[in-house]
């Protein structure tokens, strides 16, 4: 390969990888390479999209979120693995009674023992929901300080343009940033438990601005090249990243709420329908065997392995909000779609409005998500 030959595009993920791993937040500019990108290719505009002391509390709160949410799973899916190993076990203590007496007290016990380890693992990581309420705080801070920084451009877009025309404005635009960072760490986020609950408390989800001074209609900027060019880059980097994000969410895999949504209730379905088979044979060979056939106690515990494996599948559905952030995903997908395509056949004053239409359903995306996963039981 020759030095001027660009290096190949990394591989796609399979369907066992995750194509969000190491998610680059280029929205806000996160590497290096992507603002040396845009200093290259829109100079003027630069200043305006690249916010490094809101990148700065991202980062803080970024890495804290991930590790929270892996924990708060980790230590869910382990509770609900060894209340289904009990489960299973238990139901083939009569079989086991049976064939090896010496074995069963020693099984029974060690079905009393995952037992107990669930209950312990939940109640410490999941039932408690520190960790969830930590992955979900930190997250609402991130997600906050991204609708902040794309808030603050289309609420003030005609500064904007006149910064990008005229370099001695840009220490203007950067006051009014400092300004309306302040007030979001010191007044908008400051108790953070009470932030989250005005969110939750939303019902008419009409409440999506930061600064109160935004709930009223914005200016769109004067016609002309700035315009064009702010435009444009915001149409890349609202509409296109969010819509490639809800996409890699969605697409085909182990990593996809779709998949793993279908995997557990597909399971659970074929499950349900061997239990009930389960059970007519059972009835039936009751009626044709004797009292003490081997046979019975063996399918007496399939059907009560069954029931446990069952009822794991469920609470894990009901715990990963599996349908739920499926739809979620797809709604989201589908709204940002439609704002995208009206987006770039409006004029000026069209696009400020969808630009604004963008930052409720981002909103309202976010107020879904924490509602949906505060109020999951069992896993996160």
């Amino acid at each position: 390969m020759s030095p001027t030959t660009p290096p190949p595009p990394p591989p796609l993920p399979g369907a066992f990888g995750n194509p969000l791993d190491d998610w680059p937040n280029e929205d806000l500019l996160f590497e290096q390479k992507h603002r040396d990108f845009v200093r290259r290719r829109h100079p003027r505009a630069a200043p305006i999209l690249d916010w490094p002391e809101l990148r700065a509390l991202f980062a803080a709160h970024d890495p804290e979120a991930g590790r929270f949410r892996s924990r708060s799973r980790r230590l869910g899916v382990v509770a609900v693995a060894l209340g289904g190993a009990s489960l299973v076990l238990a139901a083939f203590l009569g079989a086991i009674q049976q064939a090896a007496p010496g074995w069963a007290p020693y099984l029974a016990a060690l079905a009393a023992l995952l037992a107990v380890a669930s209950g312990a693992t939940g109640f410490s990581g999941v039932l408690s929901g520190r960790d969830k309420a930590r992955w979900l705080a930190h997250r609402f801070w991130t997600e906050r300080m991204r609708q902040l920084h794309f808030q603050l451009i289309a609420n003030n877009l005609p500064l904007a343009a006149r910064a990008m025309a005229d370099p001695s404005r840009i220490a203007e635009w950067e006051r009014l940033r400092a300004e309306v960072l302040d007030g979001f760490e010191h007044a908008y986020m400051g108790p953070i438990v009470e932030a989250l609950e005005r969110m939750r408390r939303d019902l008419a989800e009409d409440q999506p601005w930061i600064a109160p001074a935004w709930a009223g209609a914005a200016e769109a900027p004067a016609p002309g090249s700035e315009a064009d060019e702010l435009f444009h880059l915001l149409r890349l980097q609202r509409f296109g990243i969010q819509r490639r994000y809800a996409t890699y969410k969605l697409k085909e895999g182990a990593h996809s709420p779709r998949t793993r949504s279908r995997w557990v209730h597909g399971g659970a379905d074929a499950m349900t329908v061997l239990a009930l088979l389960t059970s007519a044979a059972l009835g039936l060979l009751y009626v044709l065997l004797e009292p003490g056939a081997p046979a019975l106690p063996i399918l007496a515990g399939v059907g009560g392995m069954l029931a446990g494996l069952i009822l794991a599948l469920r609470v894990l559905a009901e715990g990963l909000q599996l349908k739920s952030e499926t739809e979620r995903y797809e709604w989201y997908l589908a709204a940002v779609d439609s704002l995208e395509r009206r987006y770039e056949a409006g004029d000026g004053e069209a696009k400020v409005a969808l630009l604004r239409d963008m930052e409720r359903l981002s909103y309202q995306e976010l107020r879904w998500f924490t509602t949906s996963f505060d109020e999951s039981r069992f896993v996160m």
